[in-house]
């Protein structure tokens, strides 16, 4: 019995692997020049650089004090709710479906860490008992639609 019940959780582990990811988490965010008119839901400072980020995986950098604006490249278009840099060059980004990004040049390019499916996907695959997979296969079947993470200021 044990032996049967390992072997649907690995199918259905597999299954979900192979399901598509919602574009957001597939596609780049778009370059465009309405980009500058995206909503802005967090203002971070990297060094004397400001990165402000939001709707559609848009993120935007100043280097003179918010005058003239860059857009970044991005790998998904989930909206970002969350940016906390260390240092002038070090810094994350958190929002829906889940998604970390990750910038190591102060904002001008970023690097997707972890989404809510890959997130849903290894709490399955590391539930112990049976609550455990139980809620973790909820997470998997809903999808990454909620936040997961959170940056601290």
């Amino acid at each position: 019995m044990r032996r049967l019940a390992l072997l649907a959780l690995a199918c259905a582990v597999s299954a979900q692997a192979a399901a598509p990811a919602p574009a957001a988490l597939a596609e780049p965010a778009l370059v465009s020049p309405k980009a500058l008119g995206a909503a802005t839901l967090a203002v971070s400072r990297a060094g004397d650089r400001l990165v402000a980020a939001g709707e559609r995986g848009t993120v935007l950098w100043s280097d003179d004090g918010g005058k003239a604006w860059q857009q970044a490249a991005v790998p998904v278009r989930a909206g970002l709710t969350a940016l906390r840099f260390v240092d002038a060059n070090n810094g994350w980004a958190a929002g829906h479906l889940g998604v970390i990004l990750k910038t190591s040049d102060g904002g001008k390019t970023w690097l997707k860490q972890m989404d809510g499916l890959q997130a849903a996907q290894a709490l399955l695959a590391a539930a112990s008992d049976d609550a455990g997979r139980r809620a973790a296969q909820r997470m998997v079947e809903e999808g990454a639609d909620k936040p997961w993470f959170d940056l601290e200021a």
